[in-house]
């Protein structure tokens, strides 16, 4: 997940913690500092998070997570004033939006109080399989929001208009084929399709996307590529399998990037493309004239399984 270290935004959420957390009125910017979460982040239960948090006028800490106004749990107890804690999620934390972290005086909650913004808790996606009858390849599929979504990179070999990265079988295996746009069109599988650009921003809504940044090209968002990378928690295990590009006439950005075709073409036929980049949280949207080889992630037709 996102972790900001500048100074400057450290201010800025200093300032949104002191609004909504009633703290003392003599406390300045090095008192309390709450570093993960900030707010307004999704974790996924099950999935292993560090909190971190500052507070030096406390000899100890309570650290405790809270639903709305209502205490839920206590995570821990009786930690130092300063450091980080590995919390998993344990996954009989009900679904919500609503919930924030406090770390209180251990010696006296009166004293001093500190809390994070609100994040959301989700759970991981539904998973299942889906066996393509032409070559009896299975794939793991996932839902998430409404969506059934190809939880592996496709390898159905489509003759021309597929490859493997550089040319190398042993690629194929690891990070499926890489395909031109009309040949992950035309050879989908019985029952799924391509998605379409707009498809691609219902699930980037769905992971808290804003309608401010979701038609831009370029990255947007904050951690919606991280929810979506191998390890995110939702299943979905993106894997950075490069691209080829045309007009080098070669491979690039293996272990780097993954790039996803869409079936969406803009009016001057640019062919759009998503990329999720290693060390970057958000989701690219491109607009690309260059590329005739991107991993091929299926979507079911008509949304959810019966």
């Amino acid at each position: 997940m996102k972790r900001h270290t500048c100074y400057l935004t450290l201010i800025i959420v200093f300032i949104n913690i002191f609004i909504s957390c009633n703290k003392r009125e003599n406390l300045t910017i090095e008192d309390y500092l709450i570093f993960f979460p900030q707010g307004g982040e999704i974790v996924i239960k099950g999935n292993i998070y560090t909190l971190s948090w500052i507070a030096p006028h406390c000899s100890e800490v309570d650290i405790e997570l809270y639903n709305g106004v209502d205490k839920f749990y206590p995570i821990e107890e009786n930690l130092a004033n300063y450091g980080k804690y590995e919390w998993e999620i344990p996954a009989y934390i009900p679904d919500s939006l609503n919930y924030y972290i406090k770390i209180s005086n251990s010696n006296d909650i009166s004293l001093s109080t500190i809390c994070s913004g609100n994040f959301e808790i989700r759970s991981p996606g539904q998973t299942s399989f889906f066996t393509d009858i032409r070559d009896e390849q299975t794939y793991k599929i996932v839902l998430i929001g409404n969506q059934w979504w190809m939880a592996q990179n496709y390898n159905y070999n489509t003759g021309e208009g597929s490859s493997c990265y550089d040319n190398n079988e042993s690629f194929c295996d690891e990070y499926g084929k890489m395909y031109t746009q009309e040949a992950a069109i035309i050879n989908r599988p019985d029952g799924w399709h391509l998605p379409s650009d707009n498809e691609w921003k219902e699930l980037e809504s769905w992971l808290g996307m804003s309608t401010g940044e979701i038609d831009n090209t370029g990255n947007r968002g904050d951690n919606e590529g991280t929810l979506l990378k191998t390890g995110g928690g939702l299943g979905f295990d993106a894997l950075y399998g490069g691209y080829h590009n045309s007009l080098f006439k070669g491979y690039g950005h293996k272990t780097l990037e993954a790039h996803f075709w869409t079936s969406t073409i803009t009016q001057d036929g640019k062919p759009v493309i998503r990329v999720i980049s290693k060390g970057v949280g958000g989701i690219s949207r491109v607009e690309t004239i260059n590329h005739d080889g991107s991993s091929v992630r299926y979507v079911k037709d008509n949304s959810i399984i019966k």
